[in-house]
């Protein structure tokens, strides 16, 4: 019963992945997020293919996906590909992971992700849905709900919620479709009008159930569905057999007729029925049908391993073969036989005469047909052997440095960059593979092959510190000339083309991607952290300061104030919460409640988001964060009044923790999403290179009660890189 259902989702799988798509996958620039939308279209069922482009950049975070979808539409999601990834997403505004209970209604039920092509998918983010994974195995590593139909499935740190049990009785039909294939004399046939039938074996014998013509090859027989209507419901498993032959030839345009093939091919499929009894007496039943396996014998012992194949031959019994009746007729050629008649007439010396018929013997001239032999001249054929001669062997090799933007000598290790090649005529792009720089910046991609092509680099992951990139590159296109094989930036001329590097080998070309005059620019992470007094503004000295990792619990920074603000440059990542701790305060004053804050890019906004202590426990605005655009500053501010008792210097404890909550000036709405971060990348001449700006904007100051500390966190203006033609 398991194969049978497994053979079932395979087959829904590759049907699903067959249907033309009706909806669209769009990227929202200005939010910077994927979004596909169904709403006000009426109810029914739509169709969204996701490249492997989109949903690799889709995967980088949580909730990068957004959809769009009224009560009754259901939204089928093909991702082609062998994909290893399942992220969070949202569904109307509610990330995927409101609908992990019974509550979740009929949401799971109208979402489906089909991953026909992936082997291995670990479900890294909570979703919802039905997951048609038949070749994969699935590791749920965030919880969960809806159906997964896979390989083989591992339930890692999370659960799987099925939330169907409001489903009272549910019968799920199965269908298997049949097609044949046509030649007229051995070819792929052009001619349509050969009929052929389906039969299925019954008891009475063989009962026609469809009828098609060609079209062309293709001999479609239809589809057949298999559910309560026509499967016993005696016996859970059984084996339908059919008959596929054709019932009549046909006649091309120009009059030619031709012989039905007289063959007869079978075909046989399982159907599995299963009956699950569901919580409070309901039953869910379905019926799992097999593709079709065709069978040169009615026993079914024989497997063709492939569709059927009838082939025609022009009909022999045509009524232009009398015509060659006429070939009889130089049978009389016996007439010349009377000649012999003169053999009676041996009187007559005359006999001699026939003598000169042998001077027809001069026929044997056209001997020189054999002036034909010359022909074994082409001979020389053996001459296009060297046509294997090529590249097969040759490997090239594309490399890249990554450096700091404001500083092209620090190169940066950590960075993944993904090499794509360029689909031509609209044609999707192509995925070839990564590549993460080492610890000299050098990043390293092999070249599919030799053959001429355009590519890219886009970045996966962003070294510490600093912003991913979503834009690519500029391209390049890598080809063969006189001189050997060389990289071209669209905006260079053939004299400007990049030769193979020094270290390259006979087998081995390696081409230096360096885009001289193509800057990118990525933002570095850059804080600035300051103590100021909560009533007139005034920077304080003296306060120890920590920046921790609430995760690791490791401390990034340590410092006494002074007056002037504190920077941290590239020692705090995007995305990861850090604590802000005042471990002594300075006298007089008390102790600044601690505050989780994170730094988030989104889009064109440098967005600041206070997770913890932004009041305190009676209400008093404790911290405040703004955000702001790329160019511009963060500042995070956290308040204090003057202690109650006048101390010289308290010093502080505790451990950062607790649950995230808290609202801001400046927060991010709703829940924290983990992941990669977009950005804009930079650089000199080298490949797209990491920074920041070095111009700081002023840090404005509130003059309020207390005492104020502020983090301004400082990034630089991107230069993006104009993508190649």
């Amino acid at each position: 019963e398991v194969q049978g259902m497994l053979a079932h989702g395979s087959n829904q799988s590759a049907q699903l992945a067959a249907v033309a798509a009706n909806a669209e996958v769009a990227y929202d620039q200005y939010a910077q997020k994927y979004v596909v939308d169904i709403r006000g279209r009426g109810a029914g069922t739509f169709y969204a293919t996701v490249s492997e482009r989109d949903y690799a950049a889709i995967c980088r975070e949580a909730s990068k996906l957004r959809i769009f979808k009224d009560e009754g539409q259901t939204l089928v999601l093909t991702v082609p590909g062998n994909v290893d990834t399942v992220q969070k997403f949202d569904v109307n505004g509610v990330g995927a992971d409101g609908f992990l209970d019974k509550n979740a209604g009929s949401m799971p039920q109208s979402i489906v992700w089909n991953f026909p092509d992936a082997t291995s998918l670990n479900i890294a983010g909570s979703i919802t849905g039905v997951i048609l994974a038949p070749q994969a195995t699935v590791t749920v590593s965030a919880t969960s709900s809806g159906w997964l139909m896979a390989n083989g499935v591992v339930i890692g740190s999370g659960e799987w919620h099925n939330v169907f049990q409001e489903v009272e009785h549910l019968r799920q039909g199965s269908t298997a479709s049949f097609e044949a294939r046509k030649l007229v004399d051995g070819a792929d046939a052009t001619v349509g009008g050969f009929r052929f039938a389906l039969e299925q074996q019954t008891a009475e014998g063989w009962q026609e159930v469809s009828s098609a013509e060609n079209d062309g090859a293709l001999v479609p027989l239809g589809e057949l569905v298999y559910d309560q209507g026509n499967h016993a419901q005696e016996g859970n498993v059984r084996d339908v057999v059919y008959r596929v032959r054709e019932t009549s030839g046909a006649t091309d345009d120009e009059g030619n007729a031709y012989v039905p093939d007289k063959n007869a091919f079978f075909a046989k499929v399982t159907v599995t029925r299963m009956v699950q009894n569901l919580p409070g007496g309901g039953t869910n039943t379905v019926y799992a049908a097999s593709g079709p396996t065709y069978y040169a014998d009615e026993a079914c012992t024989q497997p063709l391993g492939s569709v059927p194949a009838f082939n025609n031959t022009t009909d022999d019994g045509g009524e232009e073969e009398p015509e060659p009746e006429p070939e009889p007729e130089p049978d009389p050629a016996p007439e010349p036989d009377p000649e012999p008649e003169p053999d009676p007439e041996p009187e007559p010396d005359p006999e001699p005469e026939p003598d000169p018929e042998p001077e027809p013997e001069p026929e044997p001239e056209p001997e020189p047909n054999p002036e034909p032999d010359p022909e074994p001249e082409p001979e020389p054929e053996p001459e296009p052997e060297p046509e294997p001669d090529p590249d097969d062997d040759h490997t090239i090799v594309i490399r890249a440095q990554k450096t700091a933007h404001d500083d092209e000598s620090l190169t940066l290790e950590g960075a993944t960059y993904g090499l794509w090649m360029m689909g031509e005529d609209g044609a999707d792009d192509t995925y070839v593979h990564n590549d993460t720089s080492d610890n000299n910046g050098m990043l390293h991609f092999e070249l599919p092959s030799t053959d001429k092509a355009t590519y890219y680099l886009l970045e996966e992951d962003a070294p510490f510190g600093h912003l991913i990139d979503p834009e690519p590159t500029d391209s390049f296109t890598v080809g063969e000339d006189e001189q050997g094989f060389y990289l071209a930036y669209q905006s260079s001329d053939p004299a400007n083309r990049v030769r193979a590097a020094s270290d390259s080998t006979d087998d081995r070309t390696i081409l230096d991607y360096d885009p001289s005059g193509n800057p990118v620019a990525n933002v570095a992470v850059h804080v600035s952290v300051g103590k100021y007094d909560r009533a007139n503004g005034k920077a304080l000295e003296g306060a120890k300061l920590q920046v921790i990792d609430k995760e690791t619990q490791e401390i990034m920074a340590t410092w006494t104030t002074d007056g002037e603000e504190y920077e941290l440059k590239r020692e705090l990542d995007t995305d990861r919460v850090y604590v802000l701790r005042e471990v002594t305060a300075p006298q007089d004053y008390a102790l600044a409640d601690e505050v989780e804050f994170r730094i988030h890019p989104e889009g064109d906004k440098t967005l600041g988001q206070i997770l913890k202590g932004a009041t305190t426990a009676d209400g008093k605005k404790n911290a405040t964060i703004t955000s702001v655009d790329k160019t511009g500053v963060l500042h995070l501010s956290l308040f204090d009044g003057l202690a109650e008792t006048p101390v010289a210097g308290t010093p502080g404890g505790g451990t950062p923790g607790g649950a995230t909550g808290g609202s801001t000036s400046g927060t991010i709405s709703g829940s924290g999403s983990t992941g990669g971060t977009t950005g804009t990348v930079t650089g000199g001449s080298k490949l797209p290179v990491t920074g920041d700006a070095s111009r700081a904007l002023p840090v404005a100051m509130l003059v309020v009660l207390g005492a104020a500390l502020v983090v301004a966190g400082q990034v630089g203006r991107a230069q993006k890189w104009p993508k190649g033609a």
